[in-house]
């Protein structure tokens, strides 16, 4: 399809439960000139005809199927092959309000911006939707000393905020212009090789962009799949968090970028922070527990995130956790862990 608007990708792998809810409100937008790529990587249920049947339905449909590679070999697929002025990223078990297209794209041709970042409801297994609120400064950033400021905002928060992420890096959170990354050569990196491949793409793209605009409207419904990446459990995750942590510390621009700027690093810190609280979550329930979070407690990362950061100025609750995260006090750090998540 030549003269498209907006190409959405979609990432597909063994999601038969939720492929369909996810198409039917890509194919339902309210803006019309879309085509819509979804990525069959080589998923073993049956959402490779799930598929098919939905590209016989809706002439707007294309599909790929192929070997196995992850989520961003994946997105990348499907961006190699699109043919929209702009391309959005939607994961197969996930879905979109049905204007997300409408405001974005009328946004970033109003606004003449490189990229558009948008609001989301998550969406609890339950099905409950909660908006998450962005926190931002401008409502359009343009210019070098603007992006920056972007970056900042995206990379993670101060101390004192309330939430882990003022705007965040989600991929799927935002609308792109393909030009910005197809002339730059910006594809995602591996998340089999770096754990956090959003968090690559935007070191990758900021400093290809002159502009961005926001939408504080939740457009897309992120949610919470028992058999979703984010959810499961990986027993070697934290080793993984602590490879990317120093991958960008020891690797240019990306050292350069972040560990240079004073505000950069606390905000940096304040995300690798959360990630070692989500890994930590994720350990409790193990047999292997308490060993499993004397490692952490123990570990030279955490000693270094905290190191000079003011743990007093967190909320709360995070604040705790950072204490006796510093102070290596495991058995505690264990109990308010399994209470957070009882709650939770």
């Amino acid at each position: 399809m030549k003269n498209v608007s907006v190409s959405i990708i979609v990432a597909i792998y063994n999601v038969d439960k939720y492929i369909s809810r996810c198409i039917k409100s890509l194919v339902d937008q309210t803006y019309k000139n879309i085509e819509i790529i979804l990525v069959d990587d080589g998923s073993v249920d049956i959402s490779p005809k799930i598929c098919d049947d939905w590209a016989l339905k809706d002439t707007r449909v294309r599909v790929i199927h192929k070997k196995n590679g992850g989520l961003s070999d994946a997105r990348n697929a499907g961006l190699s092959v699109a043919n929209g002025e702009y391309v959005c990223f939607v994961d197969g078990d996930d879905f979109i309000e049905k204007e997300l297209v409408d405001q974005a794209y009328t946004s970033a041709k109003e606004n003449n911006v490189d990229i558009v970042i948008y609001s989301n409801y998550d969406v609890t297994l339950g099905n409950v939707k909660m908006m998450h609120d962005l926190n931002f400064s401008k409502d359009v950033y343009r210019g070098k000393r603007d992006v920056l400021q972007l970056f900042k905002e995206s990379i993670g928060t101060m101390p004192n905020s309330s939430s882990d992420y003022d705007i965040g890096f989600s991929p799927w959170g935002k609308l792109y212009k393909r030009d910005v990354l197809i002339k730059n050569g910006i594809k995602f990196q591996s998340e089999r090789k770096l754990i956090y491949e959003d968090l690559m793409l935007l070191l990758d793209l900021i400093p290809c962009i002159k502009s961005a605009a926001i939408v504080n409207k939740p457009l897309y419904d992120y949610c919470q799949n028992d058999s979703s990446l984010t959810r499961s459990v990986d027993p070697n995750r934290f080793h993984k968090i602590k490879e990317q942590y120093y991958y960008l510390k020891n690797n240019s621009p990306y050292r350069e970028e972040i560990f240079l700027d004073k505000e950069i690093l606390l905000r940096f810190k304040r995300t690798m922070l959360s990630y070692v609280r989500n890994c930590a979550m994720r350990t409790i329930n193990d047999s292997h527990a308490y060993k499993n979070m004397k490692e952490i407690c123990q570990d030279s990362l955490c000693t270094e995130i905290l190191n000079n950061y003011p743990v007093k100025k967190l909320p709360h609750n995070q604040k705790i956790f950072a204490y006796f995260l510093k102070h290596k006090v495991t058995i505690a750090l264990l109990l308010i862990t399994k209470i957070k998540n009882y709650m939770n």
